[in-house]
Order: structure tokens, then sequence, then C-alpha cells
């Protein structure tokens, strides 16, 4: 199957910033501690919630830091999931032990209730908006009842929502692409594939974090 030129465009972004992204990433963290702390606290609440050595699934792991190198360090059995060759193999080289799958997210497949827990950090707005119902019905399968899952995904406000293409835009200089919903039709998405919505995190007009949205669900 030929893959999507959209996605494409974000395999190739990634693979051509691998060096860069892990630095960005380092420096982003030191320019806005508030928002990784954020980010970090929404992660806590997420590993806090899995059992011990849990399965866990990381979809869009890029070069593994920090998430699947945190997950793998607690004891967990980590599983990661991403597009980009160049990315996963940095990751392999910090997390030697995890199985690593170069895939589209979208099209991977797993055992019905497989995993403990589902992560997903600054992924899925890569995906056109039409496909993530699907994964996250397809999502739900993986997990076992009771499981937990913490997404983030673009969301917009009624009134600057387009039904476009998505955003072609770019990431560090090279061409990507986003897409977005509306935040009521993120969270029926995530609802009508069979979660249930524990907490959301919607940071407010003018936030340094606006239309970046964090959700922590469980398996219905």
């Amino acid at each position: 199957m030929s893959l999507d030129p959209r996605k494409k465009l974000v395999r190739d972004c990634y693979d051509a910033v691998a060096d860069a992204w892990g630095e960005g990433n380092r420096q982003r963290i030191r320019q806005y501690p508030a928002d990784a702390a954020r980010e970090r606290a929404w992660y806590e609440r997420f590993a806090g919630s899995l059992p011990p050595h849990a399965r866990v699934l990381d979809l869009g792991c890029g070069n593994g830091e920090p998430y699947l190198v945190d997950l793998i360090a607690r004891g967990h059995r980590a599983v990661g999931v991403d597009l980009s060759h160049e990315q996963l193999r940095r990751a392999r080289a910090g997390c030697p032990t995890a199985p690593l799958v170069e895939a589209d997210m979208a099209q991977v497949a797993f055992c019905d209730g497989a995993f403990d827990g589902i992560w997903s950090l600054h992924a899925i707005w890569n995906l056109p908006r039409q496909e993530h119902a699907p994964l996250f019905a397809r999502a739900r399968r993986w997990l076992a009842d009771g499981g937990v899952a913490l997404l983030t995904m673009a969301a917009l406000r009624p009134e600057a929502f387009v039904d476009g293409p998505g955003l072609f835009t770019d990431l560090l200089g090279v061409p990507t692409f986003y897409d977005a919903q509306t935040l009521d039709a993120a969270l029926t998405c995530v609802r009508d594939a069979g979660f249930t919505i524990v907490d959301v995190d919607a940071p407010p007009r003018g936030d340094p974090l606006d239309g970046v949205l964090f959700v922590l669900a469980r398996a219905r």
C-alpha cells in the first residue's frame, strides 16, 4: 500500500530533523519550563495509573526520549511505534531492549487486549483528522478492559475550524503536515471508541499550549 503523501511529508520531515529534533526538545524544556512541567505532570498521571510491569504502547515514540526511556526504566514492557526510520534508529540506541515498529500508527496491528496502557504524545495531529476516530477504536481494542490511555491532539475552537485539507506547515524549517478537529469533535471520537474520559486539559486562549489537548481516558 502506498503511503499517503501527507504522511510521507511527515515521515520525511522527522527523518530530516532527527538530530535537531532531539536537541530542540531539550532546548524547549529549558526555555519553557512551565510547559515542560505540565507535560511531565500528565505523563506522571498516566504512569501512575499503570500496574507494575505493565505492557505499554508508545504511539509516535520518536527517538524514545524521554518517555519511552522512562517507561522502560520503571520496569514496564514498552513497545514503540513510529513512522520515521531515523527517529527509530535513535530510539533503538537508547532503548535496545524495547520492541520498536516502523509503521504508520493508523495501519499498525496488535492483538486485542495486548496492552495495559497507551501513550501518544504530539503525534496524532500528524494524521489526517478523518483517521483519528478509527485509530481510537483500534487503540481501544488493543487495551485490556480498564486500561489507561493518554492522548494528545490539536483542538480548534469552532470559529477557527475550517473543513479543509489540514495544515501544511514546517518543523524546524522542513515541510510537514498537521490536522485538527474542534474540541468537542475530538472528545466525541475518544468516547465513541469505547473510552471513559477521566480528565482533559484544553489550555485557554493565549496560553503557550493553546490548541494542545491532553486527554486521560480509560477503556470501558
